[in-house]
């Protein structure tokens, strides 16, 4: 039988069963720390660099078992839960306890569970053809009907104060205002000295189509009202919501030439919108959309500003950016030892973490997320070994960098070297032995 040599454990083909909550595999979380990444660690993390990482862990039952156990445990997704769900053994209902409505109206009952289902149900739905086209206009005639006779329901208005009855919209506004005394056209004053604050577009086009034959007829152009208009209690001025619309104001009234609304020279065209009333509060001192009335960022101390007036870059595509290329998952080499996948984008082969991280629409998105949530944590020199402190302090580094090599060349120069500095050094023998005691005659060879 083939066997398995790892870290001087044999493995038997078998032998992937749980040996007890010593085991690696009785964990179903690895937590790394990665501000430092101890290979082997297993003592306290700090909450702030703990990366918690789910794998995937099965069903351990401690012995060797058959293949109908093992069979019947990949099956089992959580054994844990029971067969039936709390819902189902509690509110379990039986087909008979309810059954469909046999009634119209509307409403719902809940009829005896033991009564017998009836052999046909009557047909209750219709169609929209049927509805709209077939019994089309009853069904408008019976709906207009229920607003007749309703008061009006604009109650600041002198109108709906002398007690005007609602309109129909079955027929057009100037047929009402000749069948009735009650009302009176739109923006026209009444007595008390107030405006009726409404006005339709069709009024203009109905006045010149009573006939046929005006229809050829040119009809005048309609000139916006003066902007100037008294304040009176409850009352609008004409150019806000009285005769002059926005519109027209800003592309000409109705049956108007569009030439003549143009600059007369190069000269006199502006870069000025417009619409530019529209969007008061704003700077258009940018290239302006046509048509367009919204907010335009500008700033002259503002580069994304003036950036996103300019639209320089082109029309973001979202399809390419749901793809995991354009995902930015690289973990920054944060995670120690970590040696899976890592998606080559150009936007991910860098050390720079970017300002919104990771994604975590992934798996491995989220890992690495969790890795650089806290950014890079600084070195901590304070248990270093430094060789530089201590009795050394007196020799100086003379250039630009130093190094242990520099520092021990220095102290055995300073230790042979004459008292006098800058002397030439002699070759002569010494007074003193290296202990600085000095040498007996006794001693010497001479």
């Amino acid at each position: 039988m083939d066997t398995l040599m790892m870290s001087n454990t044999t493995l038997m083909p078998k032998d992937y069963d749980h040996k007890g909550p010593n085991q690696a595999g009785n964990k179903s979380l690895l937590s790394y720390r990665s501000d430092i990444g101890v290979p082997g660690y297993t003592g306290h993390i700090a909450a702030p660099q703990q990366v918690v990482l789910p794998i995937k862990c099965g069903t351990h039952v401690g012995k060797e078992v058959d293949d109908a156990t093992h069979d019947k445990a990949t099956l089992e997704t959580l054994h844990c839960l029971p067969a039936r769900s709390q819902y189902a053994a509690t509110f379990h209902k039986k087909p008979q306890d309810t059954q469909p409505c046999r009634k119209s109206g509307g409403g719902y009952w809940i009829p005896n569970r033991d009564a017998q289902k009836p052999a046909t149900a009557p047909f209750l739905a219709t169609t929209t053809y049927r509805a709209e086209v077939l019994n089309g206009s009853i069904n408008a005639e019976d709906q207009l009907g229920k607003s007749d006779g309703l008061k009006c329901t604009l109650a600041p208005y002198e109108v709906a104060r002398n007690g005007a009855h609602r309109l129909r919209s079955t027929g057009t506004r100037q047929q009402e205002q000749m069948r009735t005394s009650t009302t009176r056209p739109d923006t026209v004053m009444t007595s008390a000295g107030e405006l009726v604050g409404y006005q339709t577009t069709n009024d203009a086009r109905l006045a010149y189509a009573k006939s046929p034959e005006d229809m050829h007829k040119k009809r005048p152009v309609t000139v916006p009202g003066d902007m100037r208009y008294s304040v009176l209690p409850r009352a609008m001025a004409p150019g806000m919501f009285g005769a002059t619309s926005s519109y027209g104001q800003d592309y000409g009234p109705d049956t108007s030439d569009p030439m003549e609304r143009a600059a007369p020279a190069e000269k006199f065209q502006t870069r000025l919108a417009t619409t530019r009333d529209l969007a008061e509060g704003t700077s258009r001192n940018t290239n302006n959309v046509p048509g367009y009335t919204g907010h335009v960022a500008s700033s002259q101390y503002n580069r994304l500003a003036r950036a996103q007036s300019d639209a320089p870059d082109e029309r973001s595509n979202f399809k390419n950016d749901m793809l995991l290329f354009h995902l930015d998952q690289y973990n920054r080499s944060r995670i120690p030892h970590y040696t899976g996948y890592r998606p080559q984008a150009p936007r991910n082969i860098t050390l720079e973490q970017p300002s919104q991280g990771p994604t975590k629409a992934t798996t491995m998105g989220a890992a690495n997320a969790q890795a650089s949530k806290y950014g890079i944590p600084p070195i901590d020199n304070t248990h270093y070994i430094n060789s530089r402190t201590g009795l050394m302090d007196f020799f100086t580094s003379g250039g630009l960098s130093q190094s242990d090599n520099g520092l021990h060349s220095a102290q055995t120069f300073y230790k042979s070297a004459p008292p006098v500095d800058g002397g030439m050094r002699h070759a002569h023998l010494p007074r003193v032995t290296h202990y600085g005691k000095k040498f007996d005659n006794r001693n010497s060879l001479v």
